[in-house]
């Protein structure tokens, strides 16, 4: 479920601990080094999951092994967040075991994004806000300033974040329909919600604003998640949709586009629309809170976060 979450996290303090594990996909050590270098930077302190380094095919170690560090950096009071080293494919294989409420219990901002959706919905579904921001793993050089600017204000940042800042070089935003719509922000990754249907981490968008974005799907696979969340009655009560940068989503020519595929299903139900925001696979990657209410102005391009994230 993705009710309104209520637990807010203690907000990061100046120098605290985040703890960087892998809950999905085997992790590129040069690439992981890039980012870690540049949380350094910011003046955090950085501890690695026992496990970070393991692979298993397409996983990172052994589902008892990813579920093993992420709480333990739950559990340790000494760890302010937990920052997820890369998506890919692994993080739903947890659920069954993280489903007990644990999150609600201690409450940590989690950051991610991608496959790390599935964990998202874990914490919605426990009433407990968490980030959907950048991933640990960096190219050569480090993230892009403005995703590291955001994220520290996502996790240091007790009072309203305010309006989405948006990069210099960011995307330009698309409106696929016009209009204003207020709601707390949940959804991520288009392919891992529909996942998750069917299970006690279903997503459930009434009166929110639903952010979906993906990567590497053709338009006609995002017609067909959007379909079934259409005819699944998910998408009758949401107030406004964010759609982040729809990456390597492109078709053979005479296909339509990866946005025109979103207008042509998401415009029709009447509901503010705004396309082509930086969250998601794109290089810019906002970290921005979910459970946390919003304001979407589809018209002005603009995206508003009307209550702390953080306690």
């Amino acid at each position: 479920m993705s009710a309104a979450p209520r637990i807010r996290p203690p907000a990061v303090p100046a120098g605290g601990v985040l703890g960087v594990c892998a809950p999905s996909g085997p992790v590129n050590p040069e690439r992981l080094a890039s980012g870690l270098a540049a949380l350094t930077r910011l003046g955090f302190d950085v501890r690695l999951a026992p496990g970070i380094l393991e692979r298993r095919g397409y996983l990172a170690g052994d589902d008892h092994t990813r579920a093993r560090d992420l709480l333990g950096f739950l559990e340790d009071p000494a760890v302010h967040a937990i920052l997820c080293a890369r998506g890919g494919y692994g993080a739903m294989r947890l659920l069954p075991e993280l489903g007990d409420a644990a999150w609600a219990k201690r409450a940590k901002p989690l950051v991610g994004f991608s496959d790390i959706t599935a964990l998202h919905q874990l914490l919605a579904r426990d009433g407990v806000v968490s980030f959907h921001g950048m991933l640990v793993e960096s190219p050569d050089g480090g993230p892009p300033e403005a995703n590291l600017r955001s994220l520290v204000a996502a996790l240091t940042t007790a009072a309203p974040l305010g309006q989405l800042a948006w990069p210099k070089e960011g995307p330009e935003p698309v409106c696929l329909h016009p209009g204003r719509a207020e709601g707390p922000l949940v959804g991520g990754n288009v392919s891992l919600l529909v996942a998750t249907l069917g299970t006690p981490w279903a997503l459930s968008a009434a009166r929110c604003l639903l952010l979906l974005e993906d990567v590497g799907e053709r338009p006609y696979n995002l017609d067909r998640y959007l379909t079934q969340l259409l005819i699944g009655g998910h998408l009758d009560e949401v107030a406004g949709f964010i759609v982040g940068e729809l990456v390597d989503c492109g078709g053979p020519a005479g296909e339509p586009t990866a946005l025109e595929v979103v207008a042509e299903r998401l415009a029709p139900l009447g509901k503010p629309c705004l396309a082509n925001l930086p969250l998601g696979h794109g290089p810019h990657k906002l970290t921005v809170p979910l459970g946390v209410r919003a304001a979407l102005d589809a018209d002005a391009g603009g995206l508003t976060f009307l209550e702390p994230a953080l306690s």
